[in-house]
């Protein structure tokens, strides 16, 4: 068995806090289970438990994200989306092969995003995208620009284990900028 605390836990870049991780080797997974609270003081938590298996050269976690700092999911967004600030609420599942992984679950979205294509600043204020394999599923979720003008969003995030990204929007707007 295993504890650590770690100070300025980051996944991707994205700080996510305080970390308080326990694991104990499994040795019929070849791998480690874990458990780990994430903190950011006053801000967010983040619970984490599952394995990671060097022998299966896969994991399994599942998260439940309290306001967690979405700065986690910007390689996966990187050339959709830029300058992305915001935070995530729900539980996700994050698991598969190393080079095969994928998400399933329900996030509620508070986030400011530069969609690249468009060239174009919105925000989203705690509406809910779907995760499921291969995709991240928008049904009527409002958006806003920097003036305040309210539009919706139908579409999908393609992905082929989090690579290969394509999108398919239909965005119905009137007077966004």
């Amino acid at each position: 068995n295993t504890h650590l605390n770690v100070h300025n836990f980051a996944v991707n870049s994205g700080l996510m806090g305080e970390a308080d991780i326990t694991g104990a080797w499994d040795h019929e997974l070849g791998g480690v289970r874990l458990e780990a609270q994430i903190e950011e003081e006053n801000l967010s938590a983040t619970h984490v438990t599952g394995y990671v298996s060097p022998k299966l050269k896969a994991l399994d976690l599942n998260i439940q994200a309290d306001s967690t700092n979405i700065d986690l999911l910007s390689p996966y967004l990187d050339g959709i989306f830029s300058e992305l600030d915001g935070r995530v609420n729900g539980n996700v599942r994050l698991h598969g092969g190393f080079k095969a992984l994928d998400f399933e679950g329900a996030v509620s979205v508070m986030m400011d995003a530069k969609l690249d294509a468009l060239n174009t600043y919105f925000q989203i204020n705690n509406d809910s995208i779907l995760l499921s394999s291969g995709s991240f599923d928008l049904d009527n979720v409002r958006i806003y620009d920097r003036e305040g003008n309210m539009g919706k969003v139908n579409g999908a995030l393609k992905h082929t284990h989090l690579r290969d990204l394509k999108y398919y929007f239909d965005i119905q707007s009137e007077n966004m900028l």
